[in-house]
């Protein structure tokens, strides 16, 4: 079943791409890179933290720093839809990531240490950093 068909051209695409790489599929992935950019509506972030999650996994740092400058005034915040029915975590562990794709060490460990301590605060120790 070709749910793409369905959609119009990145609407699935993130959660396609995301489900390939989890299924070792990298090639996959790949051919659905780049996504088009995702409108500021209601998941905006989450779809955006996705991207970024992706841009690292597939190695884009072009995706990547964008991904991230979009990030940067959300840090300190969780990642979430507006109405709150999605949350993956603290944004701050997704700036992580990207930072150290970019070469960016401190300011992955600033980012690595603010998600931890709002996963910690929050009581949400599966999404502090390892």
């Amino acid at each position: 079943l070709d749910l793409r068909a369905r959609y119009p051209r990145g609407v699935l695409d993130d959660q396609l791409a995301t489900a390939l790489l989890d299924a070792g599929d990298e090639a996959g992935a790949r051919a659905l890179w780049p996504i088009p950019a995702w409108p500021r509506n209601s998941t905006w972030l989450s779809v955006t933290a996705l991207r970024a999650d992706l841009a690292v996994r597939l190695r884009d740092p072009v995706e990547a720093a964008r991904c991230h400058q979009d990030l940067l005034p959300w840090s300190g915040q969780l990642v979430r839809s507006l109405n709150g029915v999605l949350v993956h975590g603290p944004v701050d562990g997704f700036l992580a990531r990207t930072a150290a794709l970019l070469g960016r060490a401190d300011d992955a460990r600033r980012h690595r240490t603010a998600a931890g301590e709002l996963a910690r605060r929050i009581g949400a120790p599966h999404w502090v950093p390892s």
